[in-house]
């Protein structure tokens, strides 16, 4: 059984800057998993190719392929946290983000379907790493 898990946030930001900071590692390290200071990112230049994020001391790592691009508007993405065990069947989670422009502002939209049991925590943790992207363009203060 899969769930669907979606979080929009607003991002205040162009769109094609808010696409570099989900496609390129200098545009990632800002605000994905930045608390922990020893994030690698190894990213897929070309449709299905393999990405690997990860984090020694968070001792964390998600990873899988690029199934669609469509710059700067969507990304489709396998995913698998390392570590646990593939879906019984041959469905891998699936990641897509889509950015849509909102004035001068980006919204942008997870969508991650999941084959896991209880999808809260993974919801939590979206809403997290997305709050960090928005805090990093947050002009407010």
């Amino acid at each position: 059984m899969s769930h669907d898990i979606e979080v929009t946030v607003t991002v205040d930001a162009p769109r094609p800057e808010v696409w570099r900071a989900f496609t390129v590692d200098v545009g990632m390290r800002p605000w994905w998993w930045a608390e922990a200071g020893d994030v690698t990112f190894e990213l897929p230049e070309r449709v299905d190719g393999r990405y690997r994020i990860a984090s020694r001391s968070l001792d964390l790592a998600v990873s899988g392929w690029l199934l669609e691009s469509d710059p700067p508007a969507r990304q489709v993405l396998t995913w698998l946290r390392e570590g646990e065990a593939p879906p019984a069947d041959p469905e891998f989670d699936h990641v897509t983000i889509t950015l849509e422009p909102d004035g001068f502002a980006t919204a942008v939209t997870v969508r991650h379907t999941t084959h896991l049991g209880d999808p809260a925590e993974l919801e939590r943790a979206w809403h997290g790493l997305l709050g960090s992207l928005v805090r990093l363009y947050d002009n407010t203060h």
